[in-house]
Parts: structure tokens; C-alpha cells; sequence
């Protein structure tokens, strides 16, 4: 069984960073010029705290779990 926060599974994607493990802190849409962007804050096992778009961070999936 997964581990859950906040009553939903923690979403595990490679970081961007370094390669570690790394759970899905927060996602949120931003606007821009060519349409609303999704962007995933993510942190790994070495406390590397990024937020990127998903199309930046292609490995994330929005519909994983």
C-alpha cells in the first residue's frame, strides 16, 4: 500500500536535479502567453526543493500514482 498525504498517494518521480527519488509536493497551473502552464514542486532525498513545468520535467505525469 502506498503511503498517503493529506488522503492522497504520494506521486515518486526521478528529480530533476540529481536523479534521486523524489515526491510531488504541490502542482498548480500558471498562466501564459501560449495558455495555461502546469507546474509540480517536487523534493528528493537530497532536499533539492525544485518547481518546474511538466513539460520541463517530462518524466512527471499528472496521472501517475
Amino acid at each position: 500500500m502506498e503511503p498517503e498525504v493529506n488522503g492522497n498517494a504520494i506521486e515518486w518521480v526521478d528529480c530533476p536535479e540529481c536523479g534521486l527519488p523524489a515526491y510531488v509536493l504541490d502542482r498548480f497551473v500558471r498562466p501564459s502567453t501560449d495558455g495555461p502552464l502546469l507546474h509540480a514542486i517536487t523534493v528528493c532525498a537530497r532536499m533539492h526543493r525544485l518547481c518546474t513545468t511538466e513539460e520541463t520535467a517530462g518524466q512527471i505525469d499528472a496521472g501517475s500514482t
